[in-house]
C-alpha cells in the first residue's frame, strides 16, 4: 500500500542521510505498533494455539486480509476489522505522524517529500481508523439499544 511505501522511503531516507538515531526511532515506532496490534489480535483467540496463530498472522500482515474477507462475507464491518483499523491508527499512524513532524521541525525539512507524504499518510490513516471505529461503535450501540417510540 501507499502507506507502507511511504514508511519504507522514510526509513531509507534516514539511512541514506546518515540519521541513524531517527532511523532507529522510526523503525522502533513501526515495530512497536505492529507488535501491539499482533498482541491485541492474539487476545481474541480462545486457545493458546489459536492465539499464537493470530499473533503471527498479524505480524505477517495477514490480519487485514483475514478481517477484510470476514467483513466482506458478513456484508458489514466486523468487530475485529474495526479494532484493527483503530489499533493501527493509534499505535502506529499517530505516533509516526508526531515523530515525523518533530523531525521536519528539528531538521528544518519542510521541503522533504517523503517526510511530508509520511505525515499525510499517518494523519489520513489516523482519521480513517478513528472513523471506522466510531462508525462501528455507533452502529453497535444502535443495535444493542432499541429506540423508544
Amino acid at each position: 500500500s501507499c502507506g507502507r511505501v511511504a514508511d519504507m522511503m522514510l526509513l531509507i531516507g534516514f539511512a541514506y542521510c546518515g540519521q541513524r538515531t531517527f532511523l532507529l526511532v522510526a523503525a522502533f515506532i513501526m515495530a512497536l505498533g505492529q507488535v501491539f496490534a499482533a498482541v491485541e489480535y492474539a487476545h481474541q483467540g480462545r486457545a493458546l494455539e489459536e492465539q499464537t496463530r493470530r499473533f503471527f498472522a498479524s505480524l505477517g500482515q495477514a490480519r487485514i486480509f483475514i478481517d477484510a474477507r470476514e467483513s466482506w462475507r458478513q456484508q458489514r464491518v466486523t468487530d475485529s476489522f474495526a479494532r484493527q483499523k483503530f489499533v493501527d491508527a493509534i499505535g502506529e499512524s499517530a505516533s509516526l505522524a508526531i515523530f515525523a513532524v518533530f523531525v521536519i521541525l528539528y531538521l528544518d525539512l519542510s521541503y522533504h517529500p517523503w517526510l511530508i507524504l509520511s505525515v499525510l499518510r499517518s494523519v489520513i490513516g489516523l482519521a480513517c481508523g478513528i472513523v471506522v471505529w466510531l462508525d462501528f461503535s455507533f452502529n453497535q450501540q444502535l443495535a444493542d439499544e432499541p429506540l423508544a417510540p
